[in-house]
């Protein structure tokens, strides 16, 4: 399956619990760039992950990532800052390289 953004409603991700999510409070677009032309870039980016790498539940056993390690390399990957430290969840720390999101 593709990137893209998943719900329970549009069955992409339908595994997804909302209520056990965290949000990142807030990601500072690049400097320069509007919050909507951002929001723009990183669902163009989402789009292009073809989600072809290893998953793990704890990142670290051979070269596997998870899911905070998506949401860290989308976001380095197309500039933004989040106003947390995304290496205080597991995985957050071990971005997904740039070239998965088409950079």
């Amino acid at each position: 399956m593709a990137g893209g953004i998943g719900n329970a409603v549009n069955g992409l991700r339908p595994t997804d619990a909302p209520a056990f999510n965290h949000t990142l409070r807030i990601v500072i677009p690049p400097k320069g760039m509007s919050s909507e032309k951002y929001f723009n870039v990183l669902t163009t980016a989402a789009n292009r992950y073809q989600n072809n790498v290893d998953y793990d539940l704890f990142p670290g056993i051979m070269d596997s990532y998870n899911s905070n390690s998506y949401v860290s390399g989308l976001i380095k990957a197309t500039g933004g800052t989040p106003s947390i430290d995304m290496s205080q969840f597991y995985g957050g720390g071990k971005p997904l390289p740039a070239k998965h999101f088409g950079y």
